[in-house]
């Protein structure tokens, strides 16, 4: 990610082939749409930013746990298939979402945003990589037997749903979610069930759009 902000010279390049799974994926994404909002002056940190498309193709070998990303354009998270692809010239083209919170810009995805559940199933799977894919079976065990309870609201976007093929982007502030809040009183249990991880909290009160297209 950091070569690809600051070193290297994208205009040698006809696209980035990563070897791994969707965090190598993630890491090449990040590097390269933060590296073009640069060079083009785009602020990241301001939600309704217009977001330069990226010339540059990413390729994508899978070699992860899971290959989300392969699976979801191609069907499959065979390697021979992916680097088939990739030599032929197959593109397929992807919408991105942004995260961002109290005006700073956080993350970028194109797959998945979890909170709750799911997101602290990945924040403890991360401490247990060594286990291979095991890790999310005892993870998720782990994080059911805690018995948290994760509180929200769901706003939906107003405006008309469109493809993201169509350059029309959808944004939806959801500021008024609160990470151990409720519109009810909350009773003892609840106050010491409630978690205070600063990762939880903030995708709960991110304001999430969607950006350009790869």
């Amino acid at each position: 990610r950091d070569h690809l902000k600051t070193e290297a010279n994208l205009d040698d390049y006809d696209g980035v082939v990563c070897v791994g799974g969707d965090g190598m994926f993630s890491e090449v994404l990040h590097g390269l749409v933060t590296r073009i909002q640069t060079d083009h002056g785009v602020d990241q940190n301001q939600p309704d930013a217009e977001l330069v498309p990226c010339s540059l193709r990413i390729g994508i070998i899978p070699a992860g746990s899971t290959d989300c990303i392969c699976f979801a354009t191609q069907g499959t998270n065979d390697p021979v298939t992916s680097a088939l692809h990739i030599v032929v010239g197959d593109s397929q083209p992807m919408d991105v979402c942004s995260v961002h919170h109290n005006g700073v810009f956080l993350k970028y995805s194109v797959s998945l945003l979890g909170y709750g559940f799911y997101g602290d199933v990945l924040a403890d799977s991360e401490r247990n990589r060594w286990l291979g894919p095991a890790r999310y079976d005892l993870s998720g065990f782990k994080t059911f037997l805690s018995h948290n309870h994760y509180s929200g609201r769901f706003l939906s976007c107003q405006q008309t749903t469109t493809w993201g093929i169509q350059e029309t982007s959808c944004s939806v502030d959801l500021g008024a979610a609160s990470v151990g809040t409720s519109p009810h009183q909350e009773t003892s249990t609840m106050r010491r069930r409630r978690r205070k991880k600063s990762q939880v909290k903030t995708a709960t009160e991110a304001g999430v759009s969607s950006t350009a297209n790869l």
